[in-house]
């Protein structure tokens, strides 16, 4: 190599007329310049790669904040974005990048493992968690991602009244229990107005389902029927509405075409068995499972009703009649003034309670009773007991199993991962007033309703605020 070396310099040397050292100083300058060039590009490619990573790792956490399940193919191009991170095993994901900070991910395959994303700084050492054995301290998601949940008003004025119309030009009385029908339209149980109202979100058009607005047991078409403190509704596939009819002891039916008709129920009372003969006491909250086969109902009884739509039948699975807060299976366990309820995919079904120290309460699908969150009044976020809630009202639940809250006496829209962490999603406390914001900047007015849209929409109502609100 170094006679071949020398060759071309002495031909070069014969034919331009450089000396050797000329020649030897060029070769010099020309291996400095490219060792520079070569050292600038590694800078550029590992600033791109950190920037990429960052970028990665963002859109990584993301997912995982809202519940996604993130697959190997994602995972897997994930580790080839930069170097320096590591897969730890076949299920479980676990990326670092050490520079001057550290990013540490972790991740599962399956959606009832809740990854969690964390920033490192180098200044202490995490002897636990998902980055336990890394240096530098955990930082919470929340506190990296902005909260972009953005409150806005869809539908009332602010002063009570039962008037149709558009957006703020129509003014609601009480607005309770929300649902959603096969359109997205927003099915609202208008308390004290003794209405079933709907509301187009997409241009704020207010009408009126069902009720003449004079309290009343009337079944009939539309405006004819009468409704009294309806608290709650949920929707079938075909756009059928049943409704919490409180202070009529009612299970109502409201076809898609408007005609109601009385489902069960008469006079207060806690009886099971044929639809016809069955009785509650002021159902407060409703909601069908998956199949639209079951609706499960909350009241005054303390105890949870189960309707069989399609056997014609009520039972009451869980809670003795007591009221209390223990835990137990079936009807060993107790129950206290619940108010909101969810069902999840799983048929698990979701309670808050108003008192008995405001937990939220789980109900499995062969009705074991637990309590995953609550259980002193109180506003604290945390994971599981030692979080607390000051009597919630309405419950519901997205497709990736996160729990919303309308923690009514707190004055926020609380949510509950499927790892049970508790955080605050929008509500600033203040109670006073109605005012739009993001997330904790925003305020309500006694928040009572509560649903989610398939698309991540959040819409609530404010009871004493008399309006229809939306987070996105």
């Amino acid at each position: 190599m170094l006679n071949a070396i020398l060759f071309i310099m002495i031909k070069i040397h014969k034919h331009l007329g450089f000396t050797i050292v000329e020649l030897l100083i060029v070769i010099v300058v020309i291996g400095i310049l490219a060792a520079i060039t070569i050292v600038a590009y590694n800078g550029v490619q590992a600033r791109a790669g950190e920037a990429t990573l960052k970028a990665d790792l963002k859109s990584a956490a993301t997912q995982l904040h809202n519940g996604a399940t993130l697959s190997p193919t994602f995972l897997s191009g994930l580790s080839s974005s930069a170097a320096g991170i590591t897969k730890s095993s076949d299920t479980t994901y676990q990326y670092t990048y050490t520079s001057e900070t550290i990013f540490c991910i972790t991740a599962t395959t399956t959606r009832s493992g809740v990854g969690a994303f964390h920033y490192l700084s180098t200044d202490a050492r995490v002897t636990s968690g998902p980055c336990a054995g890394h240096t530098g301290t955990a930082v919470a998601v929340p506190a990296l991602i902005p909260n972009n949940a953005v409150v806005s008003y869809v539908a009332g004025s602010g002063t009570a009244g039962s008037v149709d119309g558009t957006g703020t030009g129509a003014t609601f009385n009480t607005p309770y229990g929300l649902a959603l029908d096969s359109q997205g339209n927003i099915i609202v149980a208008e308390q004290t107005g003794h209405k079933i109202r709907k509301i187009n979100p997409a241009t704020g058009v207010v009408t009126t389902i069902a009720g003449s607005g004079t309290q009343g047991t009337a079944d009939g078409q539309g405006t004819a029927a009468q409704f009294a403190y309806p608290s709650d509704v949920a929707v079938d596939a075909n756009d059928n509405i049943y409704v919490a009819d409180f202070n009529t002891h009612r299970i109502r039916k409201i076809t898609s075409t408007g005609l109601v008709s009385t489902l069960s129920g008469s006079s207060s009372g806690i009886t099971n068995g044929a639809l016809a003969s069955a009785k509650f006491s002021y159902p407060m909250g409703l909601e069908l499972d998956a199949t639209g086969n079951f609706l499960y109902v909350v009241d005054r009884g303390d105890r949870l009703r189960v309707i069989d739509l399609i056997a014609g039948m009520v039972t009451a699975p869980a809670g003795s009649g007591t009221s209390g807060s223990a835990n137990g299976a079936g009807t060993a366990a107790q129950f206290y003034y619940p108010t909101g309820i969810a069902v999840d995919s799983a048929n698990n079904v979701y309670i808050s309670q108003t008192q008995g120290g405001s937990p939220i309460r789980k109900v499995s699908a062969t009705f074991d009773v637990t309590t995953i969150a609550g259980g002193t009044n109180g506003y604290v976020n945390g994971t599981g007991t030692t979080a607390l809630f000051n009597q919630p009202g309405g419950l519901a639940i997205d497709s990736a199993g996160t729990l919303y809250v309308a923690d009514t006496y707190n004055g926020r829209i609380r949510k509950i991962s499927p790892a049970g962490e508790v955080t605050t999603f929008a509500g600033s406390g203040a109670q006073t007033t109605s005012t739009n914001g993001t997330g904790t900047a925003a305020s309500f007015k006694t928040i009572m309703g509560i649903v989610v849209s398939p698309t991540g929409t959040i819409y609530v109502s404010e009871a004493t605020g008399h309006r229809i609100r939306k987070i996105e």
